[in-house]
């Protein structure tokens, strides 16, 4: 009987000193990801991002991909879902994958102030209020966040569109 609680009392101590070894690991690689995220916010605070943006001035600054990036490598973000925010206002520009769009899609001008552009395709079936919306706007536009996704099947690689972006708009909302 003593022998047991000998082989007992041995395997308890054993199995009390693995799981603290497990515990202390975790703890240890709960820490380096903690240091991690703070080190990558502070990157980020450095390139002007706030988590807490307010202002769509703000919205627009911290956009990630920003305006520049999508038009300096169009396709990397190819049926990926994308928040954009900006100004919007209606325009008449049908080039590339929507060339031959203009019965089917608005055509919308989203911009900041820093002059950057890209425009976004809503289908007209499903759109009426955000034309209507954007036909009484001033050449200032309308504060908006819109969904949009760049479609597979409207890419086109060659050309002029190689250096533009153009997305489908999915949703959209008027920021105040």
């Amino acid at each position: 009987m003593k022998k047991l609680w000998l082989v007992l009392g041995v395997g308890f101590i054993v199995m009390v000193g693995c799981n603290q070894r497990g515990v202390q690991k975790l703890s240890a690689e709960n820490d380096s990801l903690k240091r991690q995220v703070d080190s990558l916010t502070q990157k980020l605070a450095n390139l002007g991002y706030s988590p807490n943006a307010s202002s769509i001035e703000q919205l627009m600054q911290n956009q990630m991909p920003s305006f520049a990036m999508l038009r300096a490598v169009p396709g990397d973000y190819l049926e990926k879902r994308l928040t954009l925010y900006g100004y919007a206002k209606l325009s008449g520009y049908y080039n590339c994958g929507y060339s031959e769009a203009q019965d089917s899609y608005y055509s919308v001008e989203l911009f900041n102030r820093g002059s950057r552009l890209i425009y976004v395709y809503f289908p007209k079936s499903s759109s009426r209020e955000l034309f209507e919306l954007l036909g009484k706007a001033s050449s200032d536009g309308i504060p908006m966040k819109i969904e949009a996704v760049e479609l597979r099947t409207r890419y086109d690689p060659g050309g002029v569109c190689k250096s533009q972006f153009f997305a489908e708009g999915i949703s959209w909302e008027v920021l105040k």
